[in-house]
């Protein structure tokens, strides 16, 4: 694939189009009945069909996948969906390279949203990444099993595609696979591209699956974020105690005194060195108060606000009219000075 193929001087302008793609579409349901990511896309989909209708958008599905009968039954499926009109599907037997280079040019002025499950993770080699990081107005969600990482990421097929050495290692917690992943993804960010990735870890029974969102947006990685934070208070990261901060002291061992500072941590680490930051002179502006904590994993109103409003109220930090720590300051940040 061209790896300039969707490099462009011109600025980008929105078509009005908004286009949903899963590459590796399957069936559409388990062998239980259970819905997978075309039925569930439909399904969030006819959430917003008042405000396409008002609006006058359409919403385009694209469904592919390189095995014919996975695609047979979905179509079978989304054919009894009496979809609105609101909602456009396209289905293709395709492999997702090919899917890729068919539909990049669509992908141009587009908004677009892109689903890749983790049979496909080895499909995004760097290349493809920097292809997918370039892409404009476009953001991707990668789902990641731990357990395939831990059985294939030495063998010789895998690495050609995707080579986590350096990365994953022997001694890497099970847990900590997806935060490794998404770490390792954004090294291959090129330099001079705002793009921003945040994992998220699921688990299911006793396995672990991740997300790994990415976005070339502020305001598309801000509200991934938000949903994380809300589902995980404690750090944004998991819908469990992926650290084991919570869990009980076991037999015979004292209790923790000092267990609800632990729990803390990452968040008061993250304050503390805002705090230092700011102190030092690093950001001029609110907007890049803003970048640095979506980039770190927090949110700007609930994590950054307290420490720039403190260094206000100590006549350490001042700041032009009311503080905007939002998407209200991306495009018009405002000055902060050292006092």
């Amino acid at each position: 694939m061209d790896p300039n193929i969707c490099q462009t001087k011109q600025p980008y302008f929105w078509n009005g189009k908004i286009n949903i793609f899963d590459f590796f579409c399957g069936p559409g349901e388990d062998h239980q009945g259970q819905k997978g990511s075309p039925l569930i896309a439909v399904e969030e989909c006819r959430k917003f069909h008042d405000q396409l209708i008002a609006k006058n958008r359409v919403v385009n599905l694209y469904f592919s996948d390189d095995k014919k009968l996975k695609v047979s039954q979905l179509e079978n499926l989304l054919a009894i969906q009496n979809l609105p009109t609101t909602i456009q599907y396209r289905t293709e037997t395709s492999t997702f390279s090919d899917s890729l280079s068919n539909n990049l040019p669509c992908m141009q002025r587009s908004a677009n949203l892109l689903f890749i499950d983790q049979c496909g993770i080895k499909e995004v080699t760097p290349e493809i990444f920097r292809i997918l990081t370039s892409l404009k107005g476009t953001d991707f969600l990668f789902f990641i099993s731990s357990s395939f990482f831990s059985r294939f990421k030495k063998s010789t097929e895998f690495k050609q595609y995707l080579d986590t050495t350096g990365h994953l290692h022997d001694d890497t917690p099970y847990y900590d696979t997806h935060r490794v992943i998404a770490a390792m993804y954004r090294e291959m960010i090129p330099q001079n591209t705002k793009y921003y990735l945040a994992p998220f870890t699921l688990k299911k029974g006793a396995n672990l699956y991740g997300l790994i969102f990415g976005s070339g947006n502020l305001k598309g990685i801000l509200k991934f974020l938000t949903v994380c934070w809300e589902i995980d208070p404690e750090r944004g990261e998991a819908n469990f105690d992926i650290d084991n901060d919570n869990l009980p002291n076991k037999p015979g061992m004292m209790p923790d005194l000092f267990k609800d500072n632990e729990r803390a941590n990452k968040v008061m680490v993250f304050q503390e060195t805002l705090e230092e930051k700011l102190l030092q002179g690093e950001f001029n502006t609110d907007e890049e108060v803003v970048v640095y904590t979506l980039e770190a994993g927090f949110l700007p109103t609930k994590h950054a606000r307290p420490i720039v409003q403190k260094l206000k109220a100590a006549k350490k930090l001042s700041y032009e009219g009311r503080l905007r720590l939002s998407g209200a300051c991306i495009n018009n940040p405002r000055s902060l000075t050292r006092c």
